[in-house]
């Protein structure tokens, strides 16, 4: 366990991940991003905290996003050759106001940017957020991460979506610098995805990750080289609860 705080509340880490005596492993700072998710929002007025509890299928959620960026951790910081390095796929399901925006919001998002910080080279970000619709984008979108549509980030317009007319051409620079660096790619309501648009995604991340990342063409939609090789994929669903007459 982390030792508790020398005097006072718990301050917010301020460095990388690797030099913090606090946090030797990820899933310590997403387990520290969970218990200030439930200590809850501060009210302004009374100053006193409002305390939320994760549900069970949140708890479920957050421990396998803390145990897939332990292992995306280690595969980097050993140099696991890139066909070997781990890949998690998660579908988070819930009905509309359960609180999968929430947690994206104040678990995944923030743990991504302190284990992955952006190059500070060319300023890539390690999370990519795309959505069928721009109407989706305002929901899900924070001050740091603003979602796109799927055909934005594929830097496509609307036409034909076979492959050999979406070969990068002038995009490929595009591509990379939007695809290269992320580690994360979040799907919101992905049922609002069509199967065209999802295999656009595919096939252009590819293009956009293929030399980083090395992915050869023929794996761009099998579970190794699936979005060129991105460590993890949450698939956001709102499901439909049943109606009995």
């Amino acid at each position: 366990e982390p030792p508790p705080p020398s005097s006072g509340a718990p301050s917010e880490p301020v460095s990388y991940f690797a030099p913090n005596d606090h946090w030797r492993r990820p899933s310590d700072y997403v387990a520290h991003l969970a218990a200030r998710f439930e200590a809850g929002p501060l009210d302004q007025e009374t100053g006193q905290r409002e305390p939320r509890r994760l549900k069970r299928d949140q708890v479920l959620f957050v421990a396998q996003f803390a145990y897939a960026c332990n292992c995306v951790w280690d595969d980097e910081q050993n140099d696991v050759p890139m066909r070997r390095r781990q890949r998690f796929n998660i579908l988070l399901l819930g009905q509309g106001g359960s609180g999968k925006t929430a947690v994206i919001q104040e678990i995944v998002l923030p743990a991504m940017d302190f284990l992955f910080p952006p190059d500070p080279t060319d300023g890539g970000n390690p999370v990519l957020i795309v959505c069928a619709k721009w109407s989706q984008a305002e929901n899900i979108s924070t001050d740091t991460h603003k979602a796109v549509s799927c055909h934005r980030a594929a830097y496509m317009g609307i036409g034909t979506q076979r492959n050999s007319a979406m070969l990068p051409q002038d995009h490929k620079g595009a591509l990379e610098r939007t695809w290269s660096h992320s580690r994360l790619l979040v799907i919101e309501e992905v049922s609002m995805v069509s199967p065209n648009l999802y295999n656009m995604l595919l096939y252009r991340s590819f293009h956009g990750r293929r030399d980083r990342w090395e992915v050869a063409e023929h794996e761009y939609d099998k579970l190794t080289g699936a979005f060129g090789r991105m460590p993890l994929v949450i698939h956001l669903l709102q499901s439909l609860s049943l109606i009995h007459i």
